[in-house]
């Protein structure tokens, strides 16, 4: 009692009392409930696994390999997949009216007379998990589609992209055809109508790098985007500056934001 009694001294600190709400000042009424509108779940947090082909082609041979790494991504956590079904040699590892199923990579063949993608969704459904669909949009390596491939400005001059030895450099087709647009999107929709699929990722959905595209058809869709003439193309995007063409450092020209602007467009078009 008199520890308690001590504690109560005159220089207790004095506390305000709370603001009063003064009643003829007008107060903003709280938004009725719409009785018809569900309250939303939370959804629980995705956490995904992307499933790239190239390096795993071998391990995924069979059906029993895909449960075993089924069952340690589950174990890890993962709710979510994605899979590779185009794969950056324009082909298929689904069951596609379009294009040609892959068998090889990396110098590994194997050959599926199943579904890999169904079997990727059966599993992952059954773990209550979601699907999504990864498609390479714009890499071909078709020769009835070289046509449509892209022309890299270079430092030895204009070069179709298939012809490129470079490392990571993949035959791209070149977006701004028609043709192209019409494959890409075809594609697109054959998978989502033909497999239950949570979802569909667009990947390398861009032209392969800052050298792509200077065809013909290019400039002239570029002409009549930027209502300009170019009357030194390739150059008057950029060039390659006297005695540095070996270091492959190009210096913007006369229109070569607009291009850069163009570009853009093209695919975001998409």
């Amino acid at each position: 009692a008199m520890l308690a009694a001590s504690c109560g001294t005159k220089d207790e600190p004095v506390t305000e009392d709370p603001p009063v709400e003064n009643p003829s000042e007008p107060q903003e009424p709280e938004e009725p409930k719409d009785p018809e509108q569900p309250e939303v779940t939370p959804q629980p947090k995705k956490v995904s696994l992307w499933i790239s082909t190239s390096v795993n082609f071998s391990r995924l041979k069979s059906k029993s390999n895909i449960k075993h790494f089924m069952d340690l991504i589950e174990e890890a956590g993962f709710n979510e997949i994605i899979v590779e079904v185009k794969t950056m040699q324009g082909k298929a590892l689904y069951f596609s009216d379009i294009l040609d199923y892959q068998t090889t990579a990396n110098g590994v063949t194997v050959d599926r007379d199943w579904d890999y993608l169904q079997y990727f969704i059966d599993q992952a459904h059954q773990r209550g998990m979601t699907v999504l669909a990864a498609s390479t949009v714009f890499p071909d390596y078709r020769d009835e589609w070289e046509q449509y491939c892209c022309i890299e400005h270079l430092p030895g001059g204009l070069k179709s992209i298939k012809d490129s030895q470079d490392s990571g450099i993949f035959p791209f087709l070149n977006p701004v055809y028609p043709e192209v647009r019409e494959l890409v999107m075809s594609v697109c929709e054959e998978i989502v109508t033909k497999y239950d699929v949570d979802g569909l990722v667009l990947d390398y959905c861009r032209y392969q790098n800052a050298n792509s595209d200077f065809s013909e058809a290019s400039k002239k869709a570029f002409e009549e985007y930027a209502g300009v003439t170019c009357t030194n193309f390739p150059y008057d995007i950029y060039y390659y500056p006297e005695g540095e063409t070996d270091k492959g450092e190009y210096k913007p020209s006369t229109h070569y934001n607009k291009w850069m602007e163009w570009r853009s467009h093209v695919i975001q078009g998409y």
